[in-house]
């Protein structure tokens, strides 16, 4: 069970990572719009 555990971490941080990268990206385009 812990090798599930560990799994599951490695998951969460890398789709943490991914959802506030885009957030970021998406938030960076609202504030600076492209002329």
């Amino acid at each position: 069970m812990k090798f599930l555990e560990e799994v599951y971490a490695v998951l969460g941080s890398t789709v943490q990572r991914f959802w506030w990268s885009k957030v970021g990206g998406v938030l960076g385009y609202l504030m600076n719009p492209p002329a």
